[in-house]
C-alpha cells in the first residue's frame, strides 16, 4: 500500500513538474514573440521618421532650389509671403487716375521695406504672381503699400482670374515678387457669341484700349472688354514668350479666336460628323464582311452543286453501264415501250421486256439524270389508270400490271 502510494505521489510530482517547463517555456514563448514584434514596431517607426526626414530634406532641398532660380531670374531679388486676400474695389485705382488698373493690388508696408533693401526698383516696375491654395495663379502690378499687414487687396480682375469669373476671393494666398518679360503675342477667346460682330473693324482698336487698362497678362485669366455698354468677357489661351507676361512698353500682337460658344458648336459639330463617319466606316465594314460571308456562302453551294452533279453523272455512267442491251422492237419475248417524262421537261424512251423487275426502268431512269432527282428520291407513276412504282419494288413489271404495248411515266420527286 505505502508503495503504491509513493508511485503515485512520484507521479504527481512528476507531472507538476513538467506542467511548470511548458509554462515557463510558453511564458519565454511569449516574451520573445512581444520582444520581436515591439522591435519590429520601432524599425517601422524609425523607418517612417527616417522617410519623412528624407522627404522634407528633398523638399527643403527643392524649395531652396525655386528660390534660388527665381532670385536668379528676378535679377537677385526674392520675396515672398502667404497673405490673407481680400477684395479691393476698382475704384480705388481709378481714383488716383491710374491708366493701368485693372490688376493693381495693395500689399502691407512691410513688402515695400522689403523690396527696397534689395532694391527691386532697378528691375523697373513692380509685379508680383499670386497663387491661390487651388492652383489658380495670375500676375498683378503695384498699387500702393497700404494694405494691413499679413493681408493683400485684390481688385476684380485678378480675382476672377484666380477662382473663376463666378468665384469668391477668400482664403490666403502667396504673393511672389517677379521679374516678367515684355508680351510680344496674346491669343484670347471670348466666352460668348457676337464679340467679333459687335465690334466689327474697330475691334482692334477697342481690344488695345482694354490692355493698356493692365499691367500683365497670364495663360488663364480672364479679362474684360467694354464696349457701348456691354461687358465682353475673354479668356487669354496663349501667350508669348512665356505664360505670364508685362504689358508695359510693349507692341502686343493680340489674336482673338472663334468664341467658347462657336467652338463648342464646331466641337459638336465635328463630334457629329466623326460619328457619321465611324457609323459610316462600320456600316461599310459590315456591309463588306456580309458580301465577304455570302461570296463565300455562293462560293460553298457552287463547290457543292458541282459535286453533286459530277456524284450525280458519275451515278449515271455507273447505272447506264449496268444496264443490260435494249431489246429489239422484233424480240419474240413479251416487251413494252416505256416513255418516261422528268419534272425538268426531259424526255427517255426503252424497250423492256415484261418480265424485267420494276428495279431496272428505275436503274434506266437513273442513267438518264432522273430529271434532277436524287437516287431514291423520287418514283414512277401512271396515270390512266393511276399506278405508283418504287424503287424498293420486287416486282417485275408484268406483275406490276403493266401489259400494255406502251406505258407513259412520270418522274414525281418524294423529296424538296
Amino acid at each position: 500500500m505505502l508503495s503504491s502510494e509513493l508511485r503515485s505521489r512520484q507521479r504527481k510530482l512528476e507531472r507538476e513538474a513538467k506542467e511548470r517547463l511548458q509554462n515557463e517555456r510558453r511564458k519565454r514563448e511569449k516574451e520573445r514573440r512581444v520582444a520581436e514584434e515591439v522591435k519590429r514596431r520601432q524599425a517601422e517607426w524609425e523607418e517612417v521618421q527616417r522617410e519623412r526626414r528624407e522627404a522634407q530634406r528633398l523638399a527643403q532641398e527643392h524649395e531652396e532650389a525655386r528660390m534660388e532660380s527665381d532670385r536668379e531670374q528676378n535679377r537677385g531679388v526674392f520675396l515672398e509671403a502667404t497673405l490673407t486676400a481680400t477684395p479691393v474695389p476698382d475704384s480705388a485705382a481709378l481714383a488716383k487716375g491710374i491708366k493701368r488698373w485693372r490688376d493693381k493690388v495693395l500689399l502691407p508696408p512691410s513688402f515695400g521695406a522689403e523690396l527696397m533693401n534689395q532694391e527691386a526698383s532697378k528691375n523697373g516696375g513692380l509685379l508680383f504672381e499670386i497663387t491661390a491654395p487651388s492652383g489658380g495663379h495670375t500676375c498683378a502690378g503695384l498699387l500702393e503699400f497700404s494694405a494691413p499687414e499679413g493681408t493683400v487687396g485684390l481688385p476684380k480682375k485678378v480675382i476672377q482670374s484666380l477662382w473663376g469669373p463666378e468665384g469668391q476671393c477668400v482664403g490666403q494666398v502667396r504673393v511672389s515678387y517677379k521679374l516678367l518679360p515684355p508680351g510680344t503675342y496674346a491669343r484670347l477667346q471670348p466666352v460668348r457669341h457676337g464679340f467679333h460682330e459687335a465690334l466689327g473693324e474697330y475691334m482692334r482698336d477697342i481690344l488695345e484700349s482694354a490692355l493698356m487698362e493692365h499691367s500683365t497678362l497670364t495663360e488663364g485669366d480672364w479679362i474684360e472688354v467694354d464696349h457701348h455698354g456691354v461687358t465682353h468677357d475673354l479668356k487669354v489661351l496663349e501667350l508669348k514668350p512665356s505664360p505670364s507676361v508685362s504689358v508695359v512698353d510693349t507692341d502686343l500682337e493680340a489674336d482673338v479666336g472663334p468664341s467658347e460658344e462657336v467652338e463648342a458648336a464646331l466641337k459638336a459639330e465635328e463630334e457629329a460628323a466623326r460619328r457619321a463617319e465611324e457609323e459610316r466606316r462600320q456600316f461599310e465594314e459590315a456591309w463588306m464582311q456580309h458580301e465577304r460571308e455570302r461570296e463565300a456562302r455562293e462560293q460553298q453551294e457552287a463547290e457543292l452543286q458541282a459535286k453533286l452533279a459530277e456524284e450525280r453523272r458519275n451515278f449515271a455512267a455507273a447505272k447506264a453501264a449496268s444496264l443490260p442491251p435494249e431489246i429489239d422492237a422484233d424480240c419474240p419475248v413479251p416487251w413494252m415501250l416505256a416513255v418516261v417524262r422528268g419534272p425538268d421537261g426531259s424526255r427517255w424512251q426503252r424497250r423492256f421486256k415484261l418480265g424485267d423487275p420494276v428495279s431496272l426502268l428505275f436503274d434506266f431512269v437513273d442513267s438518264k439524270g432522273a430529271g434532277g432527282c436524287g437516287m431514291g428520291q423520287y418514283r414512277l407513276v401512271t396515270q390512266f389508270p393511276r399506278r405508283v412504282l418504287l424503287p424498293d419494288s420486287s416486282a417485275t413489271l408484268q406483275e406490276s400490271g403493266l401489259v400494255q404495248r406502251q406505258e407513259a411515266f412520270l418522274v414525281e420527286p418524294t423529296h424538296n
